[in-house]
């Protein structure tokens, strides 16, 4: 997470295969929930989700997500970014915001990314 006079941006970046895996990504109504059933709350007024299709494991089964699960954000919008789960081969990760901001979803290679940039 970044934040930048022209808003604030998010990046996930993806060290197999050298591409980016198809992605969803929306606004929701909080909670977030998990396939447990679990409730996921964050902090803001908006949430958005971060669906990653094919990117949950390695060719080995590995997790290919290993890091901190709870980011907490010191950019001007976005106020936490949370791992909700890692299911079947999806990935999702809830973002708080403190608005509904239009937001702008690219992506980079060489490494791959999934570039998502918030309007101020």
């Amino acid at each position: 997470m970044a934040a930048h006079e022209c808003g604030d941006r998010l990046v996930f970046e993806f060290a197999s295969a050298g591409q980016v895996p198809a992605y969803h990504i929306n606004y929701v109504s909080d909670p977030l929930y998990a396939t447990s059933g679990e409730m996921i709350y964050l902090d803001g007024a908006a949430t958005l989700s971060v669906v990653l299709h094919g990117a949950a494991h390695d060719d080995n089964g590995n997790p290919t997500y290993t890091g901190s699960h709870h980011l907490m954000s010191d950019t001007h919008n976005i106020t936490e970014a949370v791992f909700i789960e890692d299911f079947e081969g999806i990935v999702q990760w809830g973002v708080g915001l403190d608005s509904e901001r239009a937001f702008v979803v690219s992506t980079l290679s060489s490494p791959a990314r999934l570039v998502i940039d918030f309007a101020p």
